[in-house]
Formats: structure tokens, sequence, C-alpha cells
């Protein structure tokens, strides 16, 4: 005794699972000028979360100070980055600036005054 299936019933979980792809997919697509800063976040916290372990390392553990010696880490290296003007360069590069001191000016703008 077999059943027939109809085609509906056979592909409906493989129909949805590419829909639901699709859909994410879509979002992402949408909402990538909001991502954007996100996932450069991401990028810079695990790029200087060496540097942060490090620092951790070398400072004294003192009294009341050595439960934070993590955010002391932290915060100094977030100051050398920040005052180091990667994130200014970062930042003219992301918002179609150069480094030369023209952020904010576009490529047509160059090629009418040549």
């Amino acid at each position: 005794m077999t059943t027939e299936s109809s085609p509906f019933k056979r592909y409906w979980r493989p129909v949805l699972i590419l829909l639901a792809i699709a859909l994410v997919l879509w979002l992402a697509w949408v909402s990538m000028a909001v991502l954007i800063p996100f996932l450069i976040g991401i990028l810079l916290a695990y790029l200087l979360l060496p540097l942060v372990q490090w620092m951790e390392r070398i400072l004294p553990p003192r009294g009341k100070a050595a439960k934070a010696r993590r955010v002391i880490s932290i915060i100094i290296v977030f100051v050398i980055f920040c005052s180091s003007g990667i994130l200014r360069r970062l930042y003219r590069f992301c918002t179609g600036g150069s480094f030369n001191g023209d952020a904010g000016q576009s490529a047509a703008v160059h090629a009418a005054r040549a």
C-alpha cells in the first residue's frame, strides 16, 4: 500500500528553507548601512584583544586595582588607539574622503577642478 504524496508535501521543507535564507540575505542587504559600523567594531575588538591581554598581564596587581586590571588596560589601549588617529582615518575612508585632508570631497569634485 503506497501513498503518493503531492509535490507540495514533498518539497515544502526545502522551499521554506530557501525562502528563509533569501529573507535573511535580503534583510542583511537592506540593513547593510546599519551593520557595517557593528562589523567594524567587532573587527577592531578582535584585533585589539591581544594588546589588551598583554597590557593586563604587565599591569602590576595592587590592592583593589587588581580586580580592575582589565578595565584599566581597555581604557589605556582605547586612549592610545584613539590618539593615534586611526579611527579618524578609518572614518574618512568609510565616508568617501581621502587621507590627505579633503574629507567629504568626492572624486567628481577633484576631476572638475583638474
